[in-house]
């Protein structure tokens, strides 16, 4: 929040809300608490994302084992109801690898490197002032 938001909020003039901040050490303008609390953000995101992945990769096992179990199915005959195991279907199966695959691929996205994309957020930071963030 900017020292004119925090004026506005509380009805009060510019100079009296930088006299308080430096008060309390703060000084108007600084930006030095925003880029700690991106940074921190960015490990948080990181972290995250590192966790989502793990559980994913987790899921494209079991969906990989489950692709493989028989199937358990009931057949009704002229001499009654047979329950009987038989291969996944076709359909199935690739049902479950295109899901894999789709898993395999959030994965990636997930677990790269995004250096191009926190160029963005470096640069909002630099129009904040806050200076190089690398």
């Amino acid at each position: 929040m900017s020292t004119r938001d925090i004026a506005d909020k509380h009805s009060i003039g510019l100079a009296s809300v930088s006299r308080i901040a430096g008060q309390y050490g703060i000084e108007a303008g600084d930006r030095s608490v925003v880029k700690r609390a991106v940074e921190a953000r960015k490990v948080d995101i990181a972290a995250e994302q590192a966790r989502l992945a793990q559980l994913l990769i987790g899921d494209a096992f079991r969906l990989r084992d489950r692709a493989w179990e028989p199937q358990t199915v009931a057949l009704s005959g002229k001499h009654g109801v047979e329950i009987v195991e038989i291969p996944t279907p076709a359909g199935d199966f690739r049902n479950f690898y295109t899901s894999i695959g789709i898993i395999v691929d959030k994965v990636n996205v997930l677990t790269r490197d995004d250096s191009d994309g926190m160029a963005a957020v470096d640069s909002w930071l630099r129009s904040l002032g806050v200076g190089n963030t690398q």
